[in-house]
């Protein structure tokens, strides 16, 4: 499953906060913003924004919205 910039604002989170956070956790945005990020990976990070959008991706894909 990928998490996306769409799973970011529907959290209503900030992407400028949210590419702050990519680059303290040593991650590519851009590349995140082009092709996404597994949430398995997202999750292996153990922080609440990490949790918050994979949990999102996760919600949309079990009601069949991914």
């Amino acid at each position: 499953m990928t998490v996306t910039i769409a799973h970011v604002r529907a959290e209503l989170l900030c992407v400028v906060g949210a590419r702050g956070w990519f680059r303290q956790q040593g991650l590519d945005f851009a590349e995140f913003l082009e092709n996404g990020m597994p949430a398995e990976e997202l999750e292996a990070i153990d922080d609440w924004f990490a949790k918050r959008v994979a949990a999102r991706a996760r919600m949309e894909a079990d009601r069949g919205q991914q």
